[in-house]
């Protein structure tokens, strides 16, 4: 009784999990900046209605919000009573100001899809990209204005895994146009090149360091835009670099074939207790050709049986498409063992499987993965 109602526990959950591709997001939030003119306006001495003392006070307000993510530049006007012209009583307060919304993100480069510490050793300088996926737009004041938006490379000295007031305009004069022209909502931006950022933190200057940074600055156009913290996904590609020109040309050997198709599970970490991060991906692999294919991930507790996505006992599947020439990986699920799983086992297992969605006949290989908790 204890062991199901600890799977209960599990699979709620569970169901509630979202995990990034290859770069898992550490900091996700918003660096705010306000540069204001408050000003004060009473009665004079004597007091009259139109002798009146006023005082202007410029101030700059910073603080940092990790519950949003918005870029932007506006004017900042608001009023207590208008001073402008004195009012009968002469009591006012007014500000006027701009407020700059600067997004920002951070990914932990010691967090890979297969628990590598970046760069992995099959990586130089220059046989990768890098590319930022599923920067969702979802709330959007002015769609349709002139604004550019630009995606910078954090300092090194702000990449600290830290959302911090300093992380404001903390940038490099690395960027990458995000777009001209406010856009509607639910908008995505994807493969946004970020490769020189992130070849700066693994070969550059910020070797060395657990984290890399990017700040979104608008340009300065009325206009907000706010974005979607979850989904967001830091990709690197391996590529063949195009070799130098030489005076006798040699050939350029060809990267050694992927040997295996199908399906591996990837859950490093066990047994588990409360506290340890839980993260399990499935790696897919394909041949010939790009095809659709069904990804079925099992958890298997002494014969019971619960199917991703859902985490159901009904069959379900996930919708993936298999790439010959690399692995395609499925983040399953990410989450902290909770604390009030009481009791142990042992032997719970995943499975993994990859059919064709016409005739589902197996490709590949299947793959089981066990695990347990105390």
């Amino acid at each position: 009784m204890k062991l199901i109602y600890s799977i209960s526990v599990l699979l709620m959950l569970i169901t509630t999990v979202h995990g990034q591709i290859v770069l898992e997001p550490v900091v996700r939030g918003t660096a705010e900046n306000d540069h204001v003119d408050v000003t004060w306006c009473w009665p004079g001495s004597p007091a009259t209605y139109t002798n009146c003392t006023c005082y202007t006070d410029p101030q700059l307000h910073e603080r940092v919000r990790s519950s949003v993510m918005h870029a932007g530049i506006g004017m900042l006007n608001y009023s207590y009573v208008p001073c402008d012209p004195p009012n009968y009583s002469c009591w006012c307060q007014e500000t006027h100001g701009q407020r700059s919304l600067q997004a920002c993100l951070e990914f932990n480069i010691l967090s890979t899809v297969s628990g590598e510490i970046l760069p992995t050793e099959h990586m130089t300088e220059f046989n990768w990209n890098a590319l930022l996926n599923n920067l969702m737009i979802t709330q959007v004041n002015g769609a349709g204005e002139t604004q550019d938006l630009f995606l910078y490379d954090m300092h090194d000295d702000c990449e600290d895994g830290l959302l911090e007031t300093v992380d404001f305009a903390c940038v490099t004069d690395i960027k990458s146009h995000l777009y001209s022209t406010i856009p509607e909502s639910g908008t995505v931006l994807t493969e946004i090149d970020v490769t020189e950022m992130l070849r700066n933190d693994l070969f550059g200057s910020g070797t060395g360091q657990d984290t890399t940074g990017f700040v979104m600055i608008s340009s300065s156009q009325p206009g907000k835009v706010g974005f979607e913290r979850a989904g967001v996904t830091l990709e690197i590609r391996m590529v063949t670099p195009t070799p130098l020109p030489t005076v006798a040309p040699t050939v350029t050997p060809s990267p050694t074939p992927v040997t295996w198709r199908g399906v591996k599970m990837i859950l490093p970490g066990s047994p588990f207790t409360g506290g340890d991060l839980f993260k399990l991906r499935a790696q897919c692999m394909g041949d010939f050709e790009m095809v659709t294919a069904k990804l079925f991930v099992i958890l298997d507790v002494y014969g019971s049986y619960w199917f991703h996505p859902g985490w159901k006992q009904s069959l379900q599947f996930e919708v993936i498409t298999l790439n010959p020439t690399r692995p395609v990986v499925s983040f399953i699920l990410d989450f902290i063992w909770p604390e009030n799983i009481n009791g142990s086992a042992d032997g719970l297992a995943f499975w993994g499987a990859v059919t064709d969605p016409q005739t589902s006949d197996l490709i590949g290989d299947f793959d089981r993965v066990e695990f347990e908790y105390y």
